[in-house]
């Protein structure tokens, strides 16, 4: 598991019950951490490619 997505994961899991809005917020918030997490990385999670960041290519 990856860094933000083991941290949001924690936080979700101390909001306790949120009776019928739990799974769709608590997967949303688990999609957008390993987004995050990915994007980080700069690394395609399909073929393990380098990617560019966001605004550009890498420098040089």
């Amino acid at each position: 598991m990856s860094p933000v997505e083991e941290v949001v994961r924690g936080d979700v899991e101390q909001l306790g019950d949120l009776v019928g809005v739990e799974p769709s917020l608590s997967e949303m918030a688990f999609t957008l951490a390993h987004q995050i997490d990915l994007a980080s990385t700069g690394e395609c999670e399909t073929c393990g490619e380098a990617i560019p960041p966001p605004g550009g290519p890498f420098p040089n």
